[in-house]
């Protein structure tokens, strides 16, 4: 076959493959259908929601803490939206929607200042402590040696968003371990850190469907905790005198000596069991064979979390959630009534006769471009790779390490990705070396394909970054010119 033949073929396979993108999302048959299936999996959605975002706004918190970043810094905490209706003028420019990022940071102060957090949310009696004992970034000319630490900008980023987003992607803790393990190396972090951020985000997500807690555990998911007394009380019958005490008189004085179980994979990929009395030792509490020396805290058998006075009337004030509590809850909710908007969102920027026609659609034209690079990169590396590999899911693998090669510094939506954008390019291939690896590719096929693409590298990111937002830039300023 001819390189005329190749082309041919794949210019027709683009059509096709651009007119089926067309009708399944970007056209009014699309929309309707889109958001009819959007109604029917609302419950399924808001299921996962509840698991998930708390989960990591809740190990955001923790790392806030113990590592004095801001809880705004952590990439977690900030992501939230507002959808708007458009006006006149970009309805006119098939604008169907606008989000609106929602600057929480401003909102709710202590978001964005980790003393204030402490104060506003932690209890008087325990806020001395944990603003005197908190491992502090180290900055020149004011920190004392020995009582902070120092790291450079990528190993900061690896741990504010990076290392959650693993635990959001990845498929297995197998996977998960590596990934920290990779990148623990290549940024020379200390091993004992990626276990501790391992543990304490596995703690996090675990317990919440074994330990049903108020404000974190899921009616009809949570179960009831195993309860462990740490008193040995007799049994009927059963036990010497002086060996046990007699059973207690109120349920009030046997919950004061026991504590919930809880079980999570720990680093080495074994169930470890742990017990808790309340959410914030999960968080941020040392664990005896656990958590290392430093990277936690001996909290009380009560929560150190401050509870607020709520007002149910003029008459009756109650104690309710704390703050931070109530914000993660709100934010959980504003995610599911997003949901409706979500077919829109997948076709904005389209003008009528555009959603019609896929012929005269440029968000259709602007996904053809994409794929077209996508198939001009994989055509590059496809003899290199063919050269050493004849198994199809290999070829695949090897095929996505170079798209990601790619996309690994040039994603537009880019959390959980700072960590990435922040290496230098050296510290970046080999990054992306030991990942794709770890996979069971072969390493020095990796390099070689590294080299193949390395002279276009940066014209290719620019190109799709470029590409990605093209549209909405030039429907955006039509809008503004109609204003």
């Amino acid at each position: 076959m001819t390189w005329i033949e190749k082309a041919r073929n794949i210019a027709r396979k683009l059509r096709q493959e651009k007119q089926k993108y067309h009708a399944k999302v970007l056209s009014d048959n699309a929309i309707f259908n889109n958001f009819i299936r959007t109604l029917d999996i609302e419950d399924l959605v808001a299921f996962y929601v509840w698991l998930q975002i708390p989960e990591f706004n809740y190990s955001s918190l923790a790392f806030s803490l113990l590592f004095d970043i801001n809880p705004c810094e952590t990439g977690s905490v900030d992501i939230d939206f507002n959808a708007l209706l458009p006006e006149i003028n970009e309805m006119l420019q098939g604008i169907l929607v606008n989000f609106e990022k929602i600057d929480v940071c401003a909102e709710i102060d202590y978001l964005s200042d980790i003393i204030k957090y402490i104060l506003d949310n932690i209890k008087e009696e325990y806020q001395e402590d944990l603003i005197k004992y908190r491992i502090l970034k180290g900055r020149y000319d004011e920190s004392l040696y020995g009582y902070s630490y120092y790291d450079p900008p990528a190993v900061r980023e690896f741990m504010r968003k990076t290392f959650i987003k693993f635990f959001v992607e990845r498929t297995n803790y197998h996977t998960i371990k590596n990934d920290l393990e990779d990148t623990a190396k290549q940024l020379n972090l200390n091993l004992e850190v990626a276990k501790y951020i391992f543990n304490r985000i596995s703690q996090v997500i675990n317990t919440q469907s074994q330990v049903f807690i108020l404000g974190y555990g899921i009616l009809g998911y949570s179960y009831l905790a195993e309860f462990k007394p740490t008193i040995n009380y007799c049994k009927y019958d059963e036990g010497q005198y002086g060996e046990c005490y007699y059973a207690p008189n109120r349920l009030s004085d046997l919950l004061d000596n026991g504590y919930a179980v809880s079980r999570f994979v720990n680093y080495d990929i074994d169930i470890q069991e742990f017990g808790l009395t309340s959410l914030d030792q999960v968080q941020k509490g040392f664990i005896l064979g656990v958590t290392p020396l430093g990277y936690g805290y001996l909290l009380p058998r009560e929560t150190i979390y401050k509870l607020v006075e709520r007002k149910l009337s003029e008459i009756f004030t109650i104690l309710g959630s704390p703050d931070v509590v109530r914000f993660i809850d709100e934010k959980s909710r504003r995610f599911i009534n997003r949901l409706k908007y979500t077919a829109f969102a997948f076709a904005n920027y389209q003008k009528p006769e555009e959603r019609r026609d896929y012929r005269k659609s440029m968000r259709a034209d602007q996904w053809m471009n994409l794929q077209l690079l996508r198939y001009m990169i994989e055509n590059i590396v496809d003899p290199i790779i063919r050269k050493y590999e004849s198994n199809p899911v290999k070829i695949r693998m090897y095929k996505s390490a170079t798209l990601n090669l790619i996309s690994g510094k040039a994603k537009r939506h880019t959390w959980g990705l700072e960590g990435v954008k922040a290496l230098s390019e050296e510290e970046f291939k080999e990054w992306w070396l030991n990942h794709w690896s770890s996979y069971g590719l072969n390493k020095n096929v990796l390099l070689e394909i590294y080299e193949a693409i390395k002279p276009w590298l940066p014209q290719i990111r620019s190109l799709k970054l470029d590409l990605g937002r093209k549209v909405q830039e030039i429907r955006r300023r039509a809008a503004q010119l109609l204003k």
